[in-house]
């Protein structure tokens, strides 16, 4: 989608910023696998974990897909995962893969809007996001996805080349990842 602007969230005024977060908070809750919410300050909770974190600790990376002044994706992330203590807190799990952080060092985390997946606002966004990065010298980028995820080939495509499986609690997950 050629008419996508590429915005980080650090350049919008207050209320541009307050719109567009109730944006993402929508993509993300659209998104998200899980849908259900008990009692509802878990939602709460699960933002915070999922999305917002990112949001306080690094706004400016932080990058949001805009058409026709509305969100329909976002991307955002941390620029070294093994820096992050507050992100082993709120998931043990990215604990297993904590010895390939130094090679793989910075973490994403991406959603676009249900109806405009597939139309390559995720490829423009990581694109962009691993540019900010460069700009930054960092040298990898990884995410961590379950290990049968809808979303592999995607990453397999955009270059994410490095694959190892963890088992954390019962559940195999999948980090992959890439040098910049």
């Amino acid at each position: 989608m050629n008419n996508v602007d590429i915005i980080s969230f650090s350049e919008f005024g207050v209320d541009d910023a307050k719109r567009y977060l109730m944006e993402m908070k929508e993509i993300f809750f659209a998104t998200s696998i899980r849908k259900e919410f008990q009692p509802p300050l878990q939602k709460e909770k699960y933002y915070k974990t999922w999305l917002g974190f990112y949001l306080d600790s690094h706004p400016e990376l932080t990058l949001l897909a805009i058409l026709d002044r509305r969100c329909v994706g976002y991307i955002t992330g941390l620029p070294d995962s093994a820096s992050e203590k507050y992100l082993f807190k709120m998931n043990s799990a990215y604990g297993v893969f904590r010895n390939l952080y130094n090679q793989y060092p910075a973490h994403l985390h991406i959603n676009c809007r249900p109806n405009f997946q597939g139309k390559g606002i995720g490829t423009i966004l990581i694109k962009s996001f691993i540019d900010t990065l460069l700009q930054m010298n960092i040298t990898g980028v990884h995410i961590v996805t379950a290990h049968n995820g809808r979303n592999i080939a995607f990453y397999k495509k955009l270059d994410f080349s490095f694959q190892t499986t963890r088992t954390f609690q019962n559940r195999e997950l999948l980090f992959m990842a890439r040098s910049l």
